[in-house]
């Protein structure tokens, strides 16, 4: 075992990892973005932009590192696609009736 992270409050559901980059998403709504080499092992960054679990997570292929995107699938049917050097939604897409398993 490296280490241990902790930050939500709730069971992680889902990660993603990208380099040395990697994202979690959880029932409590949220999505931290965290540097496997940081060492103080608290998340960069916190993207909230709903109440409902976080289901799956997704980092844009092909993006330079200062115009990263990610995309979250909730359990509220929503597909979130998040610009992070701003930490905002870009676009949501809420035509699912169902939970977002996988991106």
């Amino acid at each position: 075992k490296h280490a241990e992270f902790f930050a939500h409050n709730s069971k992680i559901n889902c990660a993603c990892i990208d380099n040395l980059v990697y994202a979690t998403g959880a029932s409590d709504g949220r999505i931290h973005i965290w540097k496997i080499i940081h060492n103080d092992q608290k998340p960069i960054k916190a993207l909230v932009g709903g109440s409902k679990p976080i289901d799956s997570v997704k980092f844009g292929s092909g993006f330079d590192t200062k115009k990263r995107t990610i995309a979250s699938g909730s359990r509220s049917g929503t597909l979130r696609l998040w610009d992070l050097a701003k930490e905002k939604i870009m676009a949501t897409f809420a035509e699912h009736r169902a939970s977002i398993s996988c991106i």
